[in-house]
């Protein structure tokens, strides 16, 4: 062969590596999330009451907030999420707006037949610019159910949901 078939022939098995490499999939962890697994290999039932507003603010829907808790609660493994409607069901049978006390979680639990109730709480709310939003995370356990499983570390959970480091740098 001559050189300039060679030549040829070298172009064509460069390209061809080249469209090959540029169509093969790439996984892009950038924007999401590591899944979630609560420790143990008991499988956990929790329920997500109405969340309480303390911000003073008009515009927190209670329902709205909590039923954005329970999707978030849902990508959890090892979880099972009881809906808010259920427990605002609860609250009517048991004739209270809202958990005040640990005893009132409690009865809801043990109404709905759920391990604990979540019970979240809106402290700070300004939907203007920037928007604002301050809460806190309460989860009331049922006596006796807390020996067979152990409680989740908060931070733990923190750390499995976070992005690792690495994920967010561009793969080249």
């Amino acid at each position: 062969m001559t050189n300039t078939r060679w030549i040829a022939v070298i172009i064509l098995i460069v390209a061809a590596c080249l469209v090959s490499g540029g169509c093969a999939e790439k996984s892009e962890r950038y924007g999401r999330e590591n899944t979630l697994r609560l420790p143990g290999a008991e499988r956990r039932v929790w329920a997500v009451a109405p969340v309480i507003n303390l911000s003073g603010q008009r515009g927190v829907d209670p329902l709205l907030q909590a039923d954005i808790l329970y999707q978030q609660m849902q990508t959890i493994e090892g979880l099972t999420v009881i809906p808010v409607d259920r427990v605002a069901q609860a609250y009517v049978s048991l004739q209270i707006e809202q958990v005040q006390t640990p005893e009132q979680a409690i009865a809801v639990a043990e109404l709905l037949g759920c391990q604990g109730l979540v019970v979240a709480t809106v402290t700070q709310f300004d939907p203007y610019n920037p928007p604002k939003f301050a809460g806190s995370i309460q989860l009331f356990e049922r006596k006796g159910m807390r020996e067979q499983t152990p409680a989740p570390n908060p931070r733990e959970l923190v750390r499995q949901g976070a992005p690792s480091p690495t994920a967010a740098m561009p793969q080249q």
